[in-house]
């Protein structure tokens, strides 16, 4: 089962409280509401590892009813099962399926599911000239926003077509839109001397549309089956090549070509191509697109990687692109604890710059042990933009200062994107604030999810979840070593909070945040209310 990595983060196996719950309820055709017998029911919990843990299943009788007793309280994922039928809901977590939360002891008696009688929508892809187009990934959305889709572990229907451009997918009743687009066309560049060139083909809505709003929408009905046929549009086509310099002989050089919709989103892998002997390389037949590309020669214990180029998407054929590999550069720097008396050690800690670029392809960041003058010299740090951190801390430590060549970095971020130069100065408090408390469902009784986490970040361009938010059994939280300052703070839960795994989620969701200052070595006592996806909504109407 593939979950995004968000919810792999916040997912973590359902409480085991002391009174089980009763889950029980009727299963029905959605068309004419006659019960419906051999229906699969499945609760299941999942690890922080995307790995089903403790589950629950049940048969719906001739009756259409079902139960699932002696269920340990917690909030589970609702996986509904009856070959020739599928479940259709509206997505509001990551992952689309129904979730449940029991508390202990509830007892829910009247749930109703709804089973739709599956439709199959069958989809022929060909080129402007009418030819078939294998290999083809197709995505279906709903036509409106909130529309419903059908139940599954995968976010996304993303089938690809087969040698005849041809692809079945089924689904429930409603009315869809079809993206069409082609994955890693002419991998590798294709030398023609009669000056034609491969066509480029965008992502293509049916029929014929080279965006969402130009498609044309596609209606099902329950049980029904429908052709369809997208004819892709070609595009304007780009070539994006160059050289790699710099490169030992002998050394392969692997060139990566990543892609997005827009300059500031993350970038995606789209192409990759070993370097040619005499250090060239060339992508061909791109769509329009803002790209990325960046070279990366693995030698053992000291990769060499270039400074990434970015490219527009109006921008022409661009052939003299320069990627200059280099083992990066050393940081040197100092570390001291506020208050410490000078000469003390600050003990055994590491400093550590992980990269923060949308196609880091150096997974392992640069890090340097701190010795007992508080000194450290950092390698291979390249022209890329770091996140700062120091593990482990003092108690009731946290990074209070991170300066380069005497210039506060906000937030420890540190950008080296116009060359790896400085000395960096750390200086570590050890009034650390604490902040704790419980957090509560949006009614304010007891919290019935162990899926929740709290978030406090300086302001909603950083938000990030982490580990130690987690919400413990009983709802309680507690945050360490919190540098003082004024903090957005919301607890939210990933099944409900509507998120999937985007920054801007979390963006919107920051607007039902509260904000809260918090000072040097207090301990602060707080409970929270669940942010859920209908506060967002409500407040953003306003």
């Amino acid at each position: 089962m593939r979950l995004t990595k968000l919810v792999l983060l916040l997912l973590t196996p359902a409480a085991l409280y002391a009174q089980p719950a009763l889950f029980s309820g009727t299963a029905v055709n959605a068309v004419d509401g006659q019960p419906l017998s051999g229906v699969h029911l499945k609760l299941f919990a999942v690890n922080v590892g995307g790995v089903p843990m403790e589950s629950y299943g049940a048969l719906s009788g001739r009756d259409g009813r079902f139960s699932i007793g002696a269920i340990p309280a917690g909030t589970y994922a609702l996986l509904v099962e009856k070959t020739g039928f599928v479940q259709m809901i509206v997505v509001t977590g990551a992952i689309p399926l129904d979730s449940i939360t029991l508390k202990a002891g509830e007892r829910i008696t009247d749930y109703k599911i709804e089973m739709t009688p599956r439709a199959t929508l069958a989809v022929r892809v060909v080129d402007e000239s009418g030819d078939p187009m294998p290999g083809v990934g197709l995505e279906v959305t709903p036509a409106s926003p909130g529309g419903r889709v059908a139940a599954s572990v995968s976010r996304r229907i993303s089938p690809f077509t087969d040698a005849f451009g041809e692809a079945r997918i089924a689904m429930g009743a409603g009315k869809f839109l079809v993206k069409a687009t082609r994955s890693n066309p002419n991998p590798t560049q294709e030398v023609r001397s009669d000056g034609s060139s491969a066509a480029a083909y965008g992502p293509t809505w049916y029929p014929s549309a080279t965006s969402a709003a130009g498609g044309a929408p596609v209606e099902l009905a329950a049980g029904s089956t429908r052709t369809v046929e997208i004819r892709m549009a070609p595009q304007r086509s780009m070539t994006i090549g160059g050289t790699v310099s710099n490169a030992p002989q002998g050394v392969p050089v692997r060139v990566y070509l990543f892609s997005g919709d827009s300059a500031a989103q993350r970038f995606n892998l789209t192409r990759n191509a070993m370097a040619r002997t005499d250090g060239t390389f060339a992508f061909g037949g791109l769509p329009p697109s803002y790209y990325r590309v960046q070279a990366l020669a693995a030698m053992e214990g000291a990769p060499l990687q270039s400074p990434a180029v970015d490219i527009g998407p109006d921008a022409a054929d661009l052939t003299n692109v320069h990627l200059a590999l280099s083992p990066g550069t050393q940081v040197a720097g100092t570390l001291a604890i506020a208050g410490d008396a000078p000469g003390t050690s600050p003990g055994k800690p590491t400093v550590k710059l992980t990269a923060l670029a949308t196609t880091q392809m150096v997974s392992a960041p640069s890090s340097a042990p701190v010795d007992a003058e508080g000194s450290f010299r950092l390698s291979g740090v390249f022209q890329e933009k770091y996140q700062l951190t120091v593990d482990p801390l003092p108690e009731g430590g946290y990074v209070k200062v991170v300066a380069l060549d005497g210039q506060e970095m906000p937030n420890g971020e540190l950008d080296f994107r116009r060359g790896a130069q400085g000395t960096l100065k750390i200086t570590l408090g050890r009034d650390g604030a604490e902040l704790s408390g419980t957090v509560m469902e949006k009614d304010g009784s007891p919290l019935g999810t162990l899926v929740a986490i709290v978030i406090l970040a300086p302001d909603i361009d950083h938000i990030v979840p982490k580990r130690e938010g987690m919400v413990q059994p009983g709802g309680k939280y507690q945050l360490k070593g919190i540098r003082p300052g004024k903090y957005q703070l919301f607890a939210i839960d990933a099944f409900r909070s509507g998120l999937s795994n985007s920054a801007e989620d979390f963006k919107k969701l920051a607007v039902a945040a509260e904000e809260i200052e918090i000072k040097a070595g207090e301990k602060v006592v707080k409970d929270l209310k669940l942010v859920l996806k209908e506060d967002v909504d409500a407040r953003t109407k306003k």
